[in-house]
């Protein structure tokens, strides 16, 4: 209990610290005058592209793990409820239902049971992190020649390279190990899931509640955790999220640009999916402190300003709110339709 309640006091301290010293460093000016040049057409579409693109591709992937791996027929749009009024749940309403535990348990009432639908987004949690590691992977030797001040944190961005380089491989060596059929490592998968399975089904009906239905193939954890193993399914679904990562920097390329600064579109892929790992852990409140931060020093190797890298990232953090909102506007007509019928 005490380990939960400094949980959510340092996701609350964190930022405030973090804030305090990022505007204590800034020329708040500057910041003003960057802010009130935005061309409110360009920062228009770098939101499209950027943010509100990814929920529609999002969804899709999600739909197409449950569909080719499971055969799971969800409707698209119902899916993309889904997921928005879970991102609004997870973002804006403090009971601790993220958005991932919304899209079990939703989803699993609808077809399919728990367990699948528990192991699907486990895998495709897998493959946003086998992704985006490759794509730092393959980007990083690119943009290093591109740094322009070297303030101490490019050692810090070569031990989180060697640790993706290393983390990579002993993902490989497990996809590989699996696919070959290796019982010891099948097994230590199989157990490693079990324990993400008890553990989900608990937040489940300690936050949302429900009977668990565990849908009635009978299939173990070895048979679910398959087709993640299948090498087309890896290829097509690492291709996707890694062309997702374009399109999220491209609407970040497009947002500086709505700032009137140029940023090669090689530092924004590289940076943007670098914050993205970044911001998986959960150490503040909604990524608050630390994304102004992140902006601030990634972008500041390749000579960004430091206002005008926090301007773009208050433009990004709007972009992110108003993408988000729109899952309490779904919610809240829903509930009004429910109740009028």
């Amino acid at each position: 209990m005490m380990w939960i309640r400094f949980r959510w006091i340092a996701r609350f301290l964190v930022p405030a610290i973090l804030l305090f010293v990022i505007f204590g460093k800034i020329n708040l000016k500057e910041l003003i005058v960057a802010l009130s040049n935005v061309n409110p057409w360009l920062y228009f579409m770098g939101m499209v592209v950027g943010y509100f693109s990814q929920v529609f591709l999002a969804a899709w992937r999600w739909k197409f793990i449950l569909n080719s791996f499971y055969q799971i027929q969800i409707p698209y749009y119902i899916l993309l409820r889904y997921l928005w009024i879970g991102m609004f749940l997870g973002y804006f309403v403090p009971s601790g239902i993220g958005t991932d535990v919304y899209r079990v348990a939703k989803a699993a009432k609808y077809k399919g049971g728990y367990k699948v639908n528990i192991i699907a987004i486990i895998g495709e949690k897998g493959f946003i992190l086998l992704g985006s590691t490759l794509l730092i992977m393959m980007g990083y030797p690119m943009i290093n020649r591109m740094i322009v001040l070297d303030t101490g944190i490019t050692e810090v961005v070569n031990s989180i390279y060697l640790v993706a380089a290393v983390a990579l491989m002993v993902l490989i060596s497990l996809i590989v190990a699996f696919a070959l059929g290796r019982p010891m490592s099948n097994q230590r998968i199989c157990d490693w899931l079990q324990k993400k399975l008890d553990s989900v089904k608990h937040i489940i009906s300690t936050k949302v509640g429900g009977r668990f239905v565990e849908g009635s193939d009978g299939l173990s954890i070895s048979d679910l955790i398959r087709p993640f193993f299948r090498w087309q399914n890896i290829f097509v679904m690492v291709t996707f999220t890694i062309g997702m990562r374009i399109i999220s920097a491209a609407g970040g390329n497009i947002i500086f640009m709505a700032l009137k600064t140029d940023v090669p579109i090689i530092v924004n892929i590289f940076v943007a999916t670098l914050m993205f790992i970044i911001f998986m852990v959960p150490i503040s409140f909604g990524t608050l402190g630390i994304r102004e931060g992140s902006f601030i020093v990634l972008y500041g190797m390749f000579g960004i300003s430091s206002e005008t890298a926090l301007a773009a990232s208050f433009l990004g953090l709007a972009s992110l709110l108003s993408m988000t909102s729109v899952g309490g506007i779904i919610l809240l007509v829903r509930n009004i339709r429910q109740k009028t019928d």
